[in-house]
């Protein structure tokens, strides 16, 4: 593994750790918040999930980065 994939892939996992963080955060709090509701909201209120032609940002990034590694390991391979 090149410095640079290794870079990549580090990268990546410490962004999935910091989501995962974040999320479990985000449960703790709603869990919360629920139990000491009188009237839960509405759940479409509550999940607010992005419209589906709208990609995630870190989504986005991620594939930025994917397809910059693959463009370099094609340009890499195309040159020896």
């Amino acid at each position: 593994m090149t410095p640079h994939a290794f870079n990549v892939w580090v990268g990546g996992w410490s962004e999935r750790a910091q989501n995962e963080v974040e999320r479990g955060m985000s449960m703790a709090w709603h869990g919360a918040a629920f139990q000491r509701a009188k009237r839960l909201p509405p759940l479409n209120k509550v999940l607010d999930r992005p419209a589906k032609d709208e990609p995630l940002p870190n989504m986005i990034r991620s594939n930025r980065i994917m397809f910059s590694f693959i463009c370099r390991s094609h340009f890499l391979d195309a040159n020896r």
